[in-house]
């Protein structure tokens, strides 16, 4: 992991999601998350955010079967990467539908070099 200096570290991933539109997760931590989309989401505005965590995270659900994350994130700043392609980075601002522990979980186990 490289050294940050960040209220929180993050944790790498690849992970399919939605935020109105498609989206490509590519970090999350504790306290928020950088993705890529197709959507310019301006500063300041919220976002409904929706990805499944990896099949090897079911355990830490109720329902194995449904590894869906939702939350309510707060866009901190929205860059353009490519034609048409934006980069997000975004704070969370509330867990939706009870997902805040496996959620919390699946972030701490990867920091601590415990994976998924």
């Amino acid at each position: 992991m490289v050294e940050q200096k960040r209220r929180n570290p993050r944790v790498e991933v690849k992970l399919a999601g939605t935020c109105s539109v498609a989206c490509d997760i590519q970090d999350i931590s504790l306290s928020g998350l950088k993705f890529t989309t197709t959507l310019e989401l301006k500063p300041g505005a919220f976002a409904d955010v929706v990805f499944g965590l990896p099949e090897s995270a079911s355990h830490l659900f109720r329902d194995p079967s449904d590894r869906t994350i939702r939350m309510k994130v707060h866009v901190k700043w929205c860059q353009p990467i490519a034609a048409g392609l934006f980069a997000v980075g975004a704070e969370v601002f509330m867990m939706l539908d009870g997902t805040e522990e496996p959620f919390y979980a699946y972030v701490l186990r990867a920091l601590e070099g415990r994976g998924e």
